[in-house]
């Protein structure tokens, strides 16, 4: 998902920012005055934001990070109160400025219990399989190292160390950093990452290449430098200006300009804080808050029941492959699926809407169904090819191409890609007839398709539903990724969204080329020559030229000595002279009715597989 530079930089900062967030209130809970409990129930409270999302393994991220930070200052606290103490009962008791010592009261080990009671409260109720042990080791393992990372900040910004070890370590940081990435993803496999934290940085990594690492490298710096930057802006006291010395005759111009000096610290602070809280707040913001699922009606009855239920019926026949079944295996399923045929039909002329499960793991769509109704269709279609009966073929194929068009909208990608690849296969059939229909049935395929083409719901519509499913079924990763691109403008998913429209352009080119070219062979099967031009068929043969899909103008149609050109420019945007594209995804060359069409004879296995393809909203169906 995030595969481009732009959406690397905005996750590392995501990352920067919230584990910077986390790392200061789990270094105040650690140090800070006040009573423990209340301490510590901030920055729980901070964690347990990630519930309503919900985000489970972020919280873990972020749990591992702060028991790290605050576990490690408090036992050192308490070592070095031991050590200095020489053993007296002070260094067991519970010190002025709030450090938590070896000594509790009753009170503090009932605030424990109840702690302890809210974590395993957590614990019980996350889904089991977020706990996988591979992937939970390696969220705690990032925590951790996180908290590796703010402890050595702390001690940066707090601890005073010399100004060349500060240096070492301020690089050392992001380099760090960067190097649990790459052992992540040398180390685990991908499979049990996805849709997860984990997944999403290593597809990164996966993405953008070991040559692009050095983004990550620049983004991850600043972690190692908003921190101490923040603590030291936090408790650094007004420093007194060089050149000056504490005589009396100079202090009001020594205090007026420490005044300043506290001033210009105390806005850089707030400053550096809008910047660690803005980015994580926003992101927040955007989790809890997904488009709301549309309430959609669907119709009663419903065609695509009847359609679901028509598959089942003829998925019992005994059928080979209709594209190579003998004659007799034809008849003998034609004639066994006579119920499921009509159930099928009685679905195409119903209102039909596809339901939509948010659920990645149950798309409740019988896509295997919708398929098997298609294959039947064309194998009735071919029977009465071979038997001389051409205008039942024409029906046949007819709904085939109908039954790819119901399914293609309002619904997901995945549905889009398998109608189109359904009324590829009517198409197809139909093409195979072109040059065999007399005039009467020329002008009744151009009539119908003019009808089909005119019912085309446009792709656009499918986007925003998939945004939306996205939105619910992968959960806050989803929620992310949709945050980023929208950000960014650019993602996996603008590319797929291109991919669709070419898909939508294509359909309805060749559709559109195919009305153009009946409408030419019936034109000269009536006046025994070509046409000019394509406006003299109109309104004889269509209603109006049909316009190009990938221009901005009509189809390009030329005269030759004897014959004639009828072409698409293609999706290079140019007309190339007629010369056609080398494969349907070429980009270059001019689009003809034809283009593809030996790609699309078998296009029907495209969607074989629909039902174990999980990942099919982000990808090219064709």
């Amino acid at each position: 998902m995030f595969d481009t530079n732009a959406g690397l930089i905005v996750l590392g900062i995501l990352i920067v920012t919230s584990s910077s967030l986390v790392g200061l209130v789990a270094v105040w809970a650690a140090l800070g005055r006040g009573h423990w409990f209340f301490r510590i129930a901030v920055l729980g409270g901070l964690l347990l934001l990630a519930l309503p999302i919900p985000a489970n393994d972020p919280m873990l991220v972020f749990f591992a990070q702060s028991v790290v930070v605050v576990g490690t200052i408090v036992l050192t606290r308490t070592l070095r109160l031991r050590t200095t103490s020489r053993g007296t009962e002070v260094a067991l008791a519970v010190d002025r400025t709030g450090a938590v010592t070896a000594k509790f009261s009753l009170r503090d080990l009932l605030l424990m219990m109840a702690v302890a009671a809210v974590f395993f409260a957590v614990v019980a109720n996350v889904p089991m399989e977020q706990w996988a042990w591979e992937s939970s080791l390696s969220y705690i393992g990032l925590g951790a190292w996180l908290g590796a990372i703010t402890l050595l900040s702390t001690w940066v910004a707090l601890g005073r160390p010399r100004r060349s070890l500060c240096l070492l370590l301020l690089l050392a940081i992001p380099i760090m950093l960067a190097s649990h990435w790459i052992f992540v993803k040398s180390h685990f496999d991908v499979w049990f990452m996805k849709n997860s934290l984990l997944g999403m940085i290593t597809t990164s990594f996966t993405v953008v290449g070991k040559s692009d690492y050095i983004w990550w490298l620049v983004v991850m710096a600043p972690l190692g430098w908003i921190t101490p930057a923040w603590l030291a802006l936090a408790r650094m006291p007004p420093a007194l200006v060089p050149g000056f010395t504490h005589v009396e005759s100079r202090h009001e111009t020594l205090h007026r300009i420490n005044k300043r000096r506290t001033a210009v610290r105390g806005i850089v602070l707030v400053l550096v804080s809008l910047v660690i809280l803005i980015p994580p707040v926003w992101v927040y913001y955007r989790l809890v808050t997904p488009t709301p699922i549309p309430t959609i009606a669907l119709p009663e009855p419903n065609g695509y029941d009847d359609l679901v239920e028509a598959g089942k019926m003829l998925d019992n026949l005994v059928l080979a492959d209709p594209y190579t079944a003998t004659k007799s295996a034809l008849r003998q399923a034609v004639s066994n699926g006579r119920e499921g045929f009509e159930r099928a039909r009685r679905g195409l002329a119903r209102e039909f809407r596809i339901p939509i499960t948010y659920d990645i793991d149950d798309w409740g769509v019988e896509f295997q169904s919708l398929r098997q109704v298609a294959r039947a269709f064309y194998a009735e279609a071919q029977l009465a090819e071979i038997e001389g009966r051409i205008d039942d073929a024409i029906n046949s194929y007819l709904d085939d191409v109908r039954l790819g068009l119901v399914v293609s909208p309002d619904g997901l990608l995945l549905s889009y890609a398998v109608g189109s690849a359904l009324e590829g296969i009517g198409f197809d059939g139909l093409l195979g007839l072109r040059s065999t229909l007399n005039k009467d049935l020329c002008r009744r395929v151009i009539s119908e398709l003019e009808k089909l083409e005119a019912s085309r719901v446009p792709v656009e519509n499918s986007f925003e539903q998939e945004r939306i499913w996205k939105q619910h079924a992968y959960g806050w990763y989803g929620r992310l990724d949709l945050a980023v691109s929208d950000l960014t403008g650019e993602s996996y998913s603008s590319y797929t969204n291109d991919n669709y429209r070419y898909i939508e352009k294509r359909r309805q080119t060749q559709t559109r080329l195919l009305i153009a070219e009946l409408s030419v062979h019936s034109y000269r099967l009536e006046h025994d020559k070509i046409p000019e031009t394509l406006a003299e068929l109109v309104p004889d043969y269509f209603s109006a030229v049909p316009n190009d899909p990938f221009g901005e103008g009509p189809l390009v149609y030329r005269v030759t000595d004897d014959s004639y050109l009828l072409y698409s420019i293609g999706p290079d945007g140019k007309d190339d002279g007629g010369i056609p594209m080398a494969e349907v995804m070429s980009d270059t060359g001019d689009f003809f009715v034809d283009t593809g069409y030996e790609e699309d004879a078998s296009i029907g296995e495209a969607v074989d597989d629909a039902d174990d393809d999980t990942d099919a909203p982000d990808a090219d169906e064709e």
